[in-house]
């Protein structure tokens, strides 16, 4: 299934049984491998590797399944990582801004991120593959030129002619 991280927050966990855990309230991205590891609950750490089900509601065995994120091993180094995703500036390789990436649509059985969806002040900007990604730094996501190969005219995105 193909999701948005914007619609997966506030997601209600629940366990096989039925009792519920908390609600989804952040992510955690590797921008290596552009794999999420794990969802934020109630300050929490839920692994996806833990997660059965993911739909209506995130369906995990037991609500011992929430961890410290200190207490997992490989990921320490991701969370001192100062590279972030969500919330970081999205820039060409030459330098133009596209915007803020506000949004990741996901496939919710590999957790692979497969778009980055800009936005500008109020208005979203052109989605971005996740093959177009050259690198994640720490004060931008770097893009390929070639994605912004479009140019606005009057309000409409007009592909610019190939040569």
């Amino acid at each position: 299934m193909h999701a948005r991280v914007s619609t997966c927050i506030g997601m209600s966990v629940v366990q096989e049984t039925g009792g519920a855990v908390g609600t989804l309230e952040g992510i955690l991205v590797d921008p290596d491998t552009g794999k999420i590891e794990a969802w934020q609950v109630g300050g929490l750490l839920l692994l996806t590797m833990d997660i059965l089900r993911f739909g209506l509601q995130v369906v995990v065995r037991s609500g011992e399944v929430l961890v410290e994120g200190e207490d997992v091993v490989r990921l320490r180094s991701l969370l001192s990582d100062p590279r972030r995703v969500i919330g970081q500036r999205m820039l060409t390789k030459s330098g133009r801004r596209l915007g803020t990436c506000r949004d990741l649509q996901f496939h919710s059985q590999s957790w692979t991120v497969e778009w980055f969806f800009p936005r500008r002040f109020f208005r979203w900007g052109i989605p971005v593959p996740a093959a177009q990604i050259l690198e994640v730094r720490p004060d931008a996501i770097i893009v390929r030129d070639d994605i912004v190969s479009e140019k606005e005219e009057g309000g409409v995105v007009v592909p610019e002619p190939a040569l």
